[in-house]
């Protein structure tokens, strides 16, 4: 469960099932194992977020023959996902690879 935001991090609670399947350690926690940096800035955030909504809907409003096509609507739809999901986040795995940041420090 996430337990809320840092100035930098989302940082997660330790968790366990009842069967014992699941557990995260304290001490992964502490390593940094967990966290997410926040490394997208607000302008682009809000771009993610629009081309995010525009690729979700684009496919079903209709009228563009590209989407006719059920591999285009598909990766348009997979695509518009991420979009959102890594404006939500406020963090992108390909960023965090390449070492980037479009938020201030």
């Amino acid at each position: 469960m996430w337990r809320g935001i840092t100035a930098d991090h989302w940082v997660c609670d330790n968790i366990t099932d009842t069967g014992g399947a699941i557990a995260l350690d304290l001490w992964q926690l502490e390593q940094g194992a967990f966290e997410m940096t926040v490394n997208v800035g607000d302008i682009d955030r809000m771009i993610r977020g629009t081309l995010g909504i525009v690729l979700l809907a684009l496919p079903f409003i209709g009228g563009v023959a590209v989407f006719d096509s059920l591999l285009a609507t598909i990766l348009s739809v997979v695509v518009g996902l991420v979009m959102l999901g890594v404006a939500a986040t406020r963090s992108c795995p390909l960023y965090t690879v390449l070492g980037m940041r479009t938020c201030k420090v």
